[in-house]
Formats: C-alpha cells, sequence, structure tokens
C-alpha cells in the first residue's frame, strides 16, 4: 500500500474509538460515491447502518480504516485515498474537545449535451461551508444551477437570471448515541444507488426536525415536517371542494443490524392536514402507532409502513429487499367481498448485487420495482405523500420496471458504468385523489419504456473530476419516440479549512 495512505490511516486510527460519540456531518461526495457503493457491496468495507443513506462522515471514515491492509491493488488504494483525503479537507476531529473546525469551499460544474434536435450547455456552481466541533456540527451548501429553469418539477422562483437555492443546511447535536437534527438535506432509505420506496431523495431537499438514537447494532431515527400547502380536495366530505390545505409528515425507523451482513429497517411514515390544521401530537410522539392512534383519535391521516432487508451470504452477494405497504385490503365483514371491490396499495423492489464475479473492481446489479396503481394517493390529496408534486417515496406509481447495472472500477482513478432498464408506466397523476377502482395494471394509457447509459468518469483527484457518457431513450407508447444523446461533465473543486 502507498506509504502516504498508510501514514494517514496510522494517524487516524488512536481517533477513531472515539467516534461514536462524535457530532459529524453528512458525507457528499457524488464522484466517490460510486466507488464508496461498491466498496460496501463487494465486503470491501462494513458500513453500520447500509440501508440509511446518506452515511455520516465518520461513518464512512471508520468503513476506510477497516478495510486498510497491505497488498491492496492499485485502484482500490486511490478509492480509499480519495475518501480519506475528501473527509480530511473538511472534518477533523479534536481528541482535546478544544477546538472546532471550520470550511470554506466552492464547487462548479460545466456540463455540454448533444442530441438529435439541439447542443447546449448548463452551469451549476456550489458554495458550501462546514462547521465541526466534538458535540455539534453544522453544514451549508448554496446551488445555483441553471437546470432549474427547464426542471418542469422546480417549484422555485425563476424570474431572474439566477436560479439557486439552500440545496443543504442543517445543523446536529450529539451526546453519545444520541442526536438531534434541524435542517434540509436529501435522505434515501433502502439500497444505495436505488429510489427509496419509503424515503428518497426525489424531490428536492425539504426541512425537517429530528431526533436519533444509536448504537452498535441499533437506531431509532424520528424526522416531522410541514410540507408544502396544497389546494385539494376531501372526497370523502360532505362539502367536497377544493380548499387551501395545510399538510404535515411524520416518519420514524428501526434499524437493526444483526450482523454486519445481515440488517433489517423498520418505517413508519404519516401525511395529514387540514383547512387551518397544525401539528397532530399524535403523530409528533416518535413512539406512536399511527395507524393506531388515528383509529383512537379519529385524526385521519395516510399512513405507509415499509420493511428493508440487507443480507450478504456471501463477500461477493449482497440482496436487498424492500417491501411497502399504503394499504391492504383485508375482508373482516362476513360475505363481504371487499378486496374483490378494492385495491391494494403497496409497492415490491428487490435487488441483487454480485461484486469482483467478473473480474476485481467489477460490479452487477439486478433490479426489479413494482409500485401499484393507488399507491401513495389518498381520498383526501393532500395526504397524498408527495413534497411540491413530487413523489417523497419512488418517483411513480402504476410503474413495473427491471433494469440492470454494470460498474468496473479496476483502472486506477477510472470509473465505467453500464446502465439498461425496461419499464411500462400507467398514466397516474400523484396529485390527484384516490380513485378506490381495481384497474388492469399499470392504469390508464401505458407507456413502455426502453432506456441505456453508457459512461466513462475519471476522478484523479478530490479537486476535479470529468465524465463523458452516452445515453439511449426508446419510448413505444402512446407514441413512438426515440432519443439519444451524449454529454460530458467537468466539475471542479476548492477549499479552506482552518481551525478555531
Amino acid at each position: 500500500m502507498n506509504r502516504h495512505l498508510l501514514l494517514a490511516f496510522i494517524a487516524l486510527v488512536p481517533l477513531a474509538v472515539q467516534a461514536q460519540d462524535q457530532a459529524s456531518t453528512w458525507f457528499d461526495a457524488p464522484a466517490l460515491t460510486p466507488f464508496l457503493h461498491y466498496a460496501i457491496q463487494s465486503g470491501r468495507m462494513e458500513a453500520p447502518f447500509v440501508l440509511t443513506q446518506p452515511y455520516t462522515t465518520l461513518e464512512v471514515r471508520q468503513a476506510a480504516l477497516g478495510s486498510a491492509r497491505r497488498g491492496l491493488p492499485a485502484w482500490q488504494q486511490h478509492g480509499l485515498r480519495l475518501l480519506v483525503k475528501e473527509i480530511s479537507s473538511w472534518h477533523r476531529t479534536d481528541k482535546n474537545q478544544a477546538s472546532g473546525y471550520g470550511y470554506l469551499g466552492a464547487q462548479g460544474y460545466y456540463r455540454g449535451f448533444s442530441d438529435q434536435d439541439d447542443q447546449w450547455t448548463e452551469a451549476r456552481a456550489e458554495l458550501e461551508g462546514k462547521f465541526t466541533t466534538h458535540w455539534f456540527a453544522l453544514a451549508h451548501k448554496t446551488v445555483l444551477d441553471q437546470r432549474f429553469k427547464y426542471d418542469p418539477a422546480w417549484h422555485g422562483d425563476t424570474g431572474e437570471w439566477i436560479y439557486g437555492r439552500p440545496e443543504t443546511g442543517y445543523l446536529t447535536v450529539r451526546y453519545r448515541g444520541a442526536s438531534a437534527y434541524l435542517g434540509r438535506m436529501s435522505r434515501n432509505w433502502g439500497p444505495p444507488g436505488e429510489k427509496s420506496l419509503i424515503l428518497s431523495d426525489n424531490p428536492y431537499s425539504y426541512d425537517t426536525g429530528g431526533l436519533q438514537l444509536g448504537s452498535r447494532r441499533f437506531r431509532f431515527s424520528f424526522y416531522a415536517t410541514r410540507l408544502n400547502d396544497m389546494h385539494a380536495i376531501n372526497t370523502q366530505a360532505a362539502d367536497s371542494v377544493y380548499k387551501d390545505y395545510r399538510r404535515f409528515w411524520s416518519i420514524k425507523r428501526f434499524d437493526v443490524a444483526l450482523s454486519p451482513a445481515f440488517q433489517i429497517g423498520l418505517s413508519e411514515a404519516a401525511v395529514y392536514g387540514a383547512v387551518d390544521g397544525t401539528w397532530e401530537m399524535i403523530y409528533l410522539n416518535p413512539l406512536n402507532l399511527y395507524y393506531v392512534e388515528q383509529r383512537n383519535n379519529m385524526v385521519q391521516m395516510n399512513g405507509l409502513w415499509c420493511v428493508d432487508l440487507f443480507w450478504k451470504p456471501s463477500p461477493r452477494l449482497t440482496l436487498y429487499g424492500q417491501y411497502l405497504i399504503d394499504d391492504i385490503v383485508v375482508n373482516n365483514e362476513p360475505g363481504q367481498d371487499d378486496r374483490a371491490a378494492h385495491p391494494d396499495r403497496m409497492g415490491i423492489t428487490a435487488r441483487m448485487v454480485l461484486a469482483d464475479v467478473v473480474a476485481p473492481g467489477t460490479q452487477l446489479g439486478l433490479t426489479y420495482t413494482r409500485v401499484g396503481n393507488w399507491t401513495y394517493m389518498s381520498f383526501r390529496n393532500y395526504e397524498n405523500y408527495i413534497s411540491h408534486g413530487m413523489g417523497m417515496g419512488y418517483p411513480a406509481n402504476a410503474i413495473e420496471q427491471i433494469s440492470a447495472d454494470f460498474a468496473w472500477f479496476g483502472w486506477k482513478g477510472w470509473i465505467a458504468q453500464l446502465q439498461a432498464s425496461y419499464a411500462r408506466q400507467g398514466s397516474q397523476d400523484m396529485t390527484a385523489p384516490f380513485g378506490d377502482t381495481r384497474d388492469v395494471f399499470p392504469m390508464g394509457v401505458v407507456s413502455y419504456w426502453t432506456r441505456g447509459e453508457v459512461s466513462l468518469a475519471y476522478v484523479p483527484s478530490i479537486f476535479w473530476d470529468a465524465r463523458i457518457f452516452a445515453s439511449y431513450d426508446h419510448l413505444d407508447a402512446p407514441v413512438l419516440k426515440d432519443n439519444f444523446r451524449i454529454g460530458a461533465v467537468l466539475h471542479v473543486k476548492y477549499g479552506i479549512m482552518g481551525a478555531f
């Protein structure tokens, strides 16, 4: 192993024991994330709770420390070296608990694209700052991105020449195994690299407050927020007309790591609201059972439940499973077949990853996802599981998709990736009320998508990287459409750090 990498690891080892009790920011380095996921799924690293992303900076650092050994191939040394350098560039640990460390930096992306009809470029700038002490950490990132003005899901201002938003901004306080959180950050609870069914990074990040309790094998998480107001309707009300509703959301999760190779997660979420609504304590109590309290107190909500599984039966094989329940219809009235008249609202994701089978440094993944016609939707559409019209779990319902992905990390500094998928998707509107009909899946006008992408990234340093790609989309119905696109992305970064 490279001598400098070994020295970096040796310098960090004495502090690793204290990491469980320290505050930490969350790891945010998109260029290094594919290698991080591969290292976990190949058994080269062990993460304490694989199914909750992003991982904290200290979790990634400890995983890198645990994988350090002599005789590693050059490409793996390079990946570990970049992880260590990235973390040490904005996070230090003061063993005497006397100082804090601050970081100010900027990142820039320049993207160029070309398809059959057009060529265009986009620029993105990120201004970020971080500050960490032994007991608390804060982070902020403001993004200016020309892509916002083309995104139909963007809900912000497009009236000025600058299109921007604070994408990340949070304060977290930690004492031993307990921490509190206030701010905004994208999360994904499920298989790494796949959109979660219960909490994903699909919508633009939104503000939440919450807490977390954890140990080496157990973690409990709770978050709540007021979602965007919505002009909506209660289709079961006597005066079923559109009104302006206030909306609220709560979610809790139990993660249990029975071993580094077998972990499960259990989540429960609730969306509720009213015309002049406010917080409901029965849904702010992190240990309440939302469904039971809804029936006992007659406070309506749309509840969702999810179970996740991570299992590594061997170092080269990783299995994931995720099962979401929005509603299951049960025949509990004698002589009445409710299941024949009313639909279940569920979703499922299964994923298998084979690492280092084709060759060292390779990863092959197969994923299947199916989300029911009416999943995430309620009779009171202000309870739909959406933020500014975008799914807070999977991006769509009435969809079935199978995909394959291949990645190769076995050449120092290079990442080659290939992705292909086939999907059939109905014509659902996730902002509409629940229709309570049993329809053929997927319902409505069905679109059949075939997608493929090949990319090559060069990541020689934490200060810059580049990526080229080519993608192809084919839509079979309701209209025939093909789109071929090529593009290139250049990313640069600079920052300074100091003790305070």
